[in-house]
């Protein structure tokens, strides 16, 4: 997070303390959602210990449909690869959704603040140039 004045600086901490958490940018975790009997994949955009910001291709959910999803990582020893969460949708446009989660305890919380804290710190393998 980047600021150029205080003003601005204490209005994004300000945000951060409502949304209860940091929000982290992720690049290839995704989640799993089940509306009408049919089970759907999104991308997330953004992700917090108190919900997250999905990019979809298919069916939007409605503002206020209370969902149960699954956000899904690479399996790793220390840290849930797997975090099943039932969610609340606060936000809807055409090609994305995003979520409050519900019932996280705090021990979950932690767990997920973990994980994320891990996704955000792995580097990243390129090719390398034949």
């Amino acid at each position: 997070m980047y600021a150029d004045q205080l003003e601005e600086a204490e209005q994004k901490l300000e945000t951060t303390k409502r949304r209860n958490g940091i929000r982290f940018k992720l690049y290839g975790p995704s989640i799993e959602y089940s509306m009408n009997d049919q089970k759907y994949r999104g991308t997330i955009i953004d992700l917090s210990i108190s919900g997250c910001s999905v990019e979809v291709k298919e069916t939007v959910p409605a503002l206020a449909q209370e969902l149960t999803i699954l956000l899904l990582f690479d399996t790793h020893d220390r840290h849930p690869s797997h975090f099943q969460i039932k969610t609340r949708v606060v936000r809807a446009t055409t090609s994305a959704f995003a979520v409050q989660f519900l019932d996280l305890d705090s021990d979950r919380q932690e767990q997920l603040y973990q994980r994320l804290i891990h996704e955000v710190g792995r580097t990243v393998d390129f090719p390398q140039p034949t």
